[in-house]
């Protein structure tokens, strides 16, 4: 059994409810031990955070979980262990422990959805509305695009000159298959990012506006 790192063993915290390896972890900090074996590793989270470095008195019954995880060959050579985050999302991400030509992943899931729509309603009530915000989130995990459409229009009026909104009318349009209400939306942005020099949205808006023209 390893503390997986040097001295003390190493700490994992989650400031929210997640699952790792699919099983549900409350939220806090845990240590994170491991038995590394050439053909698949035991991952264990660990609830007692006072057994450190040492592990002679390691107890089962402390453990929060256990899981398999088969060990990868990783792409480059890394010198020393490391531990890192990668392959993030808005829903997960992998915590990955690195040392010479190895790679085990340890996956990490959590469930933001219904947060976000409890919060979007409760802010879409009140006086200052976050119609962009509210709009975006909706475009890009597929809610009801009539609705996003709406926001974003009232996001539109309320500041004209932002580009980044117009660009954003430009792609719920698009996916509407709006495809004149979306060049007209894409070519605004594209003029108010020249004018401001934003070369990245002069890029975005060319892109979109290529994927607007090729819309059947």
């Amino acid at each position: 059994m390893w503390r997986t790192g040097a001295n003390q063993s190493t700490k994992i915290t989650f400031a929210d409810d997640i699952k790792v390896n699919g099983t549900d972890v409350k939220a806090g900090t845990y240590a994170l031990y491991t038995i590394p074996n050439m053909s698949e590793w035991d991952m264990m989270l660990y609830k007692d955070l006072t057994l450190g470095g040492s592990t002679d008195e390691y107890k089962m019954e402390n453990e929060l979980m256990r899981f398999k995880a088969k060990p990868q060959d990783a792409k480059d050579f890394t010198e020393t262990f490391t531990i890192q985050v990668n392959s993030i999302t808005a829903t997960s991400c992998t915590i990955d422990l690195v040392w010479a030509n190895t790679k085990v992943s340890i996956p990490v899931t959590t469930v933001i959805d219904d947060k976000v729509m409890k919060n979007i309603e409760k802010e879409m009530a009140a006086d200052k509305r976050p119609y962009f915000s509210a709009a975006n989130y909706y475009f890009e995990n597929g809610k009801d695009l009539n609705k996003a459409a709406e926001w974003i229009n009232k996001a539109v009026e309320i500041n004209p000159n932002a580009y980044w909104i117009w660009h954003v009318k430009a792609k719920i349009n698009a996916k509407q298959g709006n495809k004149a209400e979306a060049m007209k939306a894409a070519e605004t942005s594209m003029e108010k990012a020249k004018e401001d020099k934003n070369d990245d949205y002069v890029k975005m808006n060319e892109k979109i506006i290529a994927e607007i023209k090729a819309m059947k």
